[in-house]
């Protein structure tokens, strides 16, 4: 059973947004197989590479909102941010063994995401949709 797998019921109906969600999911399924595998190593690069896909996908989604003057860019870029920058840090201490990281993180992560594409991104997906992106 994977850790996390996206439904139907999660998707925005954007292909690249939901694309990138897909493969964001994808890789929190692969860093979780990792972890349960006690490879630091392995964990350390593919949390480094979900990174720069958090970073692609959030700067897409940015991108779209400004583009289309979405009402609710500022806080939803605020949560990226913050967001961003709490994996970014969570990720240095843990490739400086100042910090663990292992399911639990994982779990708050798999939350966060679930949580933002509920209440954020799908208002966004309707939005963009209703202006004829999809």
């Amino acid at each position: 059973m994977k850790f996390m797998e996206m439904t139907p019921t999660d998707m925005v109906h954007v292909e690249q947004i939901d694309n990138q969600h897909i493969r964001l999911a994808d890789d929190l399924n692969s860093i979780y197989d990792s972890v349960m595998a006690c490879d630091k190593k392995k964990t350390f690069q593919l949390l480094n590479e979900f990174i720069e896909h958090l970073e692609e996908h959030f700067a897409t989604e940015e991108k779209m909102m400004k583009e289309h003057r979405f009402p609710g860019y500022i806080s939803h870029k605020l949560e990226h941010d913050r967001f961003y920058n709490q994996i970014l840090k969570t990720a240095e201490k843990y490739g400086k063994d100042k910090e663990a990281f292992g399911s639990e993180q994982l779990k708050r992560i798999k939350v966060w995401f679930f949580n933002h594409i509920e209440i954020n991104d799908k208002k966004c997906g309707e939005y963009f949709v209703e202006r004829g992106v999809s």
